[in-house]
């Protein structure tokens, strides 16, 4: 699994391998995110790895909330992908098997 960020203003969803099945990993990135100011509501699922964050978009913003995790080894942007990514990859799979049928 890679790590995964999906962003719409004032919901951020960010997927990662290291919190995937950990349920240590799970309550540490739940405690830290809690402490930022402006998030409203964080679900943190231990058995995919999914983080989802609920925030006041003129309180906090989208950077500031990525660099939490990731100051811990709970996330890296660096190598994160994005939700357009993954589309065109999933894209790209379909359109690959569709012409090996033809």
């Amino acid at each position: 699994m890679t790590y995964y960020i999906h962003h719409v203003p004032g919901r951020l969803r960010i997927k990662s391998p290291m919190v995937k099945n950990s349920r240590t990993a799970k309550h540490e990135l739940l405690n830290l995110l809690r402490t930022v100011r402006g998030i409203d509501r964080v679900t943190v699922n231990g058995v995919t790895g999914n983080c989802l964050i609920h925030y006041d978009p003129l309180v906090a913003n989208r950077d500031t909330i990525v660099s939490v995790p990731s100051q811990t080894r709970y996330s890296n942007p660096c190598l994160a992908i994005t939700h357009d990514e993954v589309v065109r990859r999933v894209t790209a799979k379909c359109l690959h098997a569709l012409s090996a049928l033809l």
